[in-house]
């Protein structure tokens, strides 16, 4: 019997019939006369039976209880900040340049299966702060970044593999020490694409700007926006990637430059782009519409940030977390597109920059590590915000401190978190899973009546009332189990 759909039952007892309908999501007993009714709500299963002359009605009720912990992921094959990690379309999630006191043109593969990492081809260029987008055919797009150009001998020179370098002022200038001679990070304009069925790099069209700390996003349409970053100076201007011809278009530029912004793709199509800095941070934010390639100011933020995190919630609101002003931030920020307009929310627990953040299936934003109040403390504290209440609880720490990392959430809903600085302003290999597990408590509720001679059986996942006949002594048993 499908106990789905609204049935009737007949049975006789002692030559009168007793009537059972489920209607309207309710079971009603009518028997030869009614002195009391009792309702009883199951989670997910009802059951009453009647044997002779007694009535069990056992109710079991399910919650489930989310828990989560932090576990090692093993290290990758060389440590790095400054990469990005791209969750491909089989799973597995790529893991490409960065720095580690060289430039990095190296590639790895991470299988969430297995919690292996191995090592796939290299790409054509050593790059650091650039970005990688999954395109709809499955492949990567990787663009710009930094790389190093030393002159020797009145030639520029690309060969990483064998310049050594130490990072002097990594937040400003990115000067560098290559042999003891002062050279500089140069930002490049070149773009290739990894296909994960071959493990191969190949280069497709280069953009018309170099640039690095830019950000990139994928439109509705498949193509690929590009905006910002930085060539000696912060960029203005933005460019549109094309996959079906792998050629770069300019797209009109923004109304202000910005370096180590953060852009995210609404729900209304639209590309929102917030803070960043040029000569100092700002709070102004820009939203890009691609049916008409138009830049329009939207509603400042509240607060100057760069090096913050912005993520889209299931409503449809951005939620921007933290950054840094003149000092590392706190503060949690709401943007409404409907309304265009900025709201507070309430503060994380710690202030951080240079963190991530992450939307989980169940709906929450998970924000790791970061630096704290200045760029020598690293934290290895991770919270939750919940959209439905607006507040940020704490929750397990990360194994190791570190900010500059990537997270990545995995098609089973884990977090892959790797690199980025460590302690002691080390560049470590270690990647960590933020694990989520679900646990079913279990409560089965049982009740018991005496009736007079009533012979009938119901099977429900919905609410039952009960009307009892001329004894009403009621028996309650309860039983927890974790399974």
């Amino acid at each position: 019997m499908n106990i789905n759909r609204p049935y009737f039952r007949f049975g006789f007892v002692n030559k009168r019939a007793i009537t059972l309908s489920l209607l309207l999501q309710f079971v009603i007993l009518v028997p030869t006369k009614q002195d009391s009714i009792t309702a009883i709500t199951a989670a997910l299963l009802t059951v009453a039976t009647a044997v002779s002359s007694t009535i069990t009605s056992t109710t079991i009720k399910t919650a489930t209880v989310q828990e989560s912990k932090w576990s090692n992921a093993g290290n990758m094959n060389n440590e790095r900040i400054d990469h990005t990690a791209s969750v491909l379309m089989n799973g597995k999630v790529l893991v490409t340049g960065g720095c580690n006191g060289s430039l990095l043109n190296d590639a790895e593969l991470y299988d969430p299966v297995a919690r292996t990492w191995t090592a796939t081809h290299s790409m054509n260029y050593a790059r650091s702060l650039h970005t990688a987008s999954l395109l709809p055919n499955g492949k990567v797009l990787v663009t710009g970044g930094f790389n190093i150009t030393s002159i020797m001998n009145g030639a520029p020179t690309w060969d990483i593999s064998r310049e050594r370098f130490t990072m002097l002022d990594k937040m400003s200038n990115r000067k560098v020490l290559v042999d003891g001679e002062d050279n500089g990070l140069s930002s490049i304009n070149s773009a290739e694409l990894y296909d994960p069925l071959t493990g191969i790099w190949a280069t497709t069209g280069s953009m018309n700007f170099a640039r690095a700390g830019h950000t990139a996003s994928l439109l509705p349409n498949g193509k690929v926006l590009v905006v910002g970053g930085a060539f000696v100076v912060s960029l203005q201007t933005a460019e549109l990637y094309d996959p079906s011809t792998g050629i770069w278009a300019n797209a009109s530029s923004l109304n202000h430059p910005r370096l180590c912004h953060k852009t995210i793709l609404l729900k209304n199509g639209k590309v929102l782009v917030t803070g960043g800095y040029f000569d100092v941070s700002v709070h102004t934010c820009e939203l890009y519409d691609p049916s008409t390639d138009t830049w329009n100011n939207t509603v400042m933020l509240h607060y100057a940030r760069i090096y913050h995190s912005v993520v889209g919630l299931p409503n449809g609101k951005a939620l921007i977390t933290g950054g840094q002003a003149l000092e590392s931030l706190n503060i949690s920020e709401l943007y409404d597109p409907t309304t265009e307009m900025w709201t507070y929310t309430s503060h994380m627990n710690n202030a951080r920059a240079w963190h991530t953040a992450s939307l989980l299936t169940d709906g929450k934003v998970l924000v790791t590590g970061g630096f704290s109040d200045n760029f020598y403390i690293k934290l290895n504290s991770s919270e939750l915000y919940d959209p439905l209440t607006e507040m940020w609880t704490t929750t397990d720490s990360m194994n190791n401190a570190r900010a500059g990392h990537t997270a990545s959430v995995l098609t089973n809903g884990n977090v892959l978190v790797t690199g980025g600085y460590g302690e002691d302003q080390s560049y470590p290999a270690s990647t960590e899973l933020y694990l989520l597990s679900t646990k079913t408590l279990t409560t089965i509720d049982q009740m018991e009546n005496v009736e007079n001679d009533r012979k009938e059986s119901v099977l429900t996942n919905e609410k039952v009332s009960v009307n009892r006949g001329h004894n009403n002594a009621i028996s309650n048993t309860s039983n927890e189990s974790r399974v």
